[in-house]
């Protein structure tokens, strides 16, 4: 991966795929061995398929572009890092787009391992916020 501006980590929640800028990842951790993190808030606004009531295998730690504030999003499963193309990314625009989801920046078409091709959310780290 050469460009760190189109590099995301792939990681599945709640049923759906998403793209996280590697610019903005500090660390995976596993969701059974909580660690301190004093400073990071929970963010919980990716439900989707399950609704929320997935097993979270992990936490990824993030940190707001621009800002010292920190995020833990939880995650079922890890895919692996991806480098995306231009070419792989559709534009979100409204209605899909709204008040309820501007932590979503597109939509980018990528593979599994197996060859499927998949959908998968680009977030706006900025966008995310925490939840109580």
């Amino acid at each position: 991966m050469d460009d760190v501006d189109n590099s995301y980590l792939l990681f599945v929640s709640d049923g759906l795929f998403f793209l996280l800028p590697v610019c903005c990842l500090d660390r995976v951790m596993d969701a059974e061995k909580p660690e301190e993190e004093a400073e990071a808030a929970e963010c919980n606004i990716l439900a989707g398929a399950l609704g929320g009531n997935g097993k979270r295998r992990y936490r990824i730690l993030l940190h707001k572009e621009a800002s010292e504030e920190k995020l833990l999003l939880p995650a079922d499963d890890i895919i692996d890092l991806r480098e995306i193309n231009d070419e792989q990314i559709l534009e979100l625009t409204e209605p899909v787009l709204n008040e309820r989801n501007r932590y979503l920046i597109a939509v980018a078409v990528t593979e599994t391992q197996g060859g499927r091709r998949i959908p998968a959310y680009v977030l706006d780290p900025a966008c995310l916020s925490g939840e109580e």
